[in-house]
């Protein structure tokens, strides 16, 4: 595997009060795999993205600041998943790869409100054609493999907290619902 990279980014503090930063990051990936045994090139894959990420802050007081986040991101087959073998893990199973499987891409959006030590943020993030596994029997033999599949919608509720409980006592606390 070989990759690419290219980032640009800007920041700038608008106004006393307001903050904002974009970037934009170009990545090239190839991937190639060759059988050791006939030398057939059985992985040839190149694809060039684009990943944006946005953030701006307005700081409300000297206490209070509510932000807002956007970034894009991949998570790319592994060559293991992308070879066109079956490899028995046991004399029921099989793992299978999918050379047609391509990386799946999510979009990803955070505000937050912060006020002292307290931190309230919400997140939401969407994602489709998932790298998903799949499962299949045949006489007996279970097969597993993943294929790009469906999309998946989260979102995450998150309550931070960062300061002293006494004196002598400092604590990190967070909780969050998904």
């Amino acid at each position: 595997e070989s990759m690419s990279a290219a980032y640009v980014g800007l920041q700038k503090n608008i106004s006393k009060n307001f903050f904002a930063l974009v970037s934009l990051r170009m990545e090239s990936t190839w991937q190639k795999g060759t059988n050791r045994l006939t030398s057939e090139v059985e992985i040839d894959k190149r694809y060039t993205d684009w990943f944006p990420s946005a953030y701006v802050s307005y700081k409300l007081n000297d206490k209070a600041q509510v932000s807002l986040q956007y970034s894009r991101s991949i998570n790319r087959p592994s060559f293991w998943d992308l070879s066109n073998y079956k490899r028995r893990t046991s004399s029921v199973l099989y793992q299978c790869g999918n050379p047609d499987l391509q990386p799946d891409y999510s979009d990803d959006v955070q505000v937050e409100l912060a006020y002292g030590n307290h931190s309230l943020a919400y997140s939401l993030s969407y994602s489709k054609d998932r790298i998903t596994s799949w499962f299949e029997v045949m006489d007996g033999k279970t097969y597993v493999g993943v294929r790009n599949y469906g999309a998946l919608t989260s979102h995450d509720l998150s309550y931070y907290y960062n300061g002293k409980i006494l004196p002598w006592w400092s604590a990190n606390a967070s909780m969050g619902l998904t």
